[in-house]
């Protein structure tokens, strides 16, 4: 991906992430800048959706031409953002080691922490409650921070993790990886408060729905639907449609072709749950993309039209 600039200056981004209303995006670069622009939505004609019976009106999402903030404070490739206008703050990961805190209005500087062990951090997110975890590929391990930098605890992921997610509710952390599972650690110690097996394949992607629902999409192209029968883990009900004995269903793209049922890149839900979309690349060619709506309501997949 690639951004110019209203100079036309080619940036190399390595790195996006939005604000959950959509109004900011943060991206970070090759050349070790965090670059910070403005979202405007704009009302565009109404257009009709395939399959779908009725006209819906649709907005355009349009990032102004200049960036408001152009944020330093590292000395390698942005790996990993989080924004966030309710806590007005940005964070920065990298391969330096470095997690950078700026804030979001001023673009102001405020503090660095760099991982115990000094290697590059491959993710991290951070809640609505001012809790920080930070994850390193090089030594498998998960760190909890409070906003102001103090270190809380400290965990092993038994394994490279892939997808690292939190809960709607901002109290737990979902992680998912090579070894199949997906494990929900608390946000106040990083405990293991559950622990679902799956299949037995690589989790490449992971959405968490509203309703603390897991949407899995795994190395051989499945998806899998994990519902949660847990109270603690859960602030509301849990929609019928989801619910299942065994606490998970799997769904598989049939495709007429073989060869492009490959490893999920990305997975999303639709808002009111009722279907998800995925998108998978082929395995003879990566720049084939295969993109699959599944109905969760039918436990099928919606056909496509060509």
């Amino acid at each position: 991906m690639e951004v110019f600039s209203k100079f036309d200056i080619l940036i190399e981004v390595s790195y996006a992430a939005v604000t959950l209303d959509g109004s900011i995006l943060a991206t970070g670069s090759c050349d070790t800048t965090v670059m910070v622009w403005e979202v405007f939505r704009v009302k565009a004609p109404d257009k009709r959706v395939r399959n779908m019976p009725t006209e819906m009106p649709r907005k355009d999402y349009v990032i102004s031409e200049t960036p408001f903030h152009i944020l330093c404070g590292h000395d390698d490739i942005i790996t990993c953002l989080y924004v966030s206008v309710e806590l007005n703050i940005v964070l920065s990961g990298s391969k330096d080691g470095t997690c950078v805190f700026h804030t979001l209005r001023e673009g102001r500087y405020l503090r660095s922490l760099r991982h115990p062990a000094g290697v590059a951090l491959s993710k991290l997110v951070a809640s609505r409650h001012g809790r920080i975890v930070l994850y390193a590929d090089d030594d498998l391990s998960l760190h909890l921070y409070s906003i102001n930098g103090k270190h809380i605890a400290t965990s092993e992921s038994n394994g490279r993790l892939n997808c690292v997610e939190l809960s709607s509710c901002g109290e737990f952390l979902v992680c998912a990886g090579d070894q199949g599972q997906i494990v929900v650690r608390s946000m106040n110690s990083l405990e293991t408060v559950r622990r679902y097996n799956g299949v037995g394949k690589s989790i490449t992607s992971l959405a968490v729905t509203p309703e603390e629902c897991f949407l899995a999409g795994t190395k051989d192209g499945s998806l899998l639907v994990y519902s949660i029968e847990n109270p603690q883990l859960r602030k509301t009900s849990l929609p019928r449609n989801l619910k299942s004995k065994d606490g998970v269903r799997r769904f598989e793209r049939q495709l007429e072709q073989k060869e492009h049922i490959r490893k999920f890149m990305c997975t999303l839900l639709q808002v009111d749950e009722s279907w998800a979309l995925s998108s998978s690349s082929s395995i003879q060619n990566k720049k084939n993309i295969t993109v699959a709506v599944f109905d969760l309501e039918k436990h099928g997949v919606i056909p496509r039209e060509d």
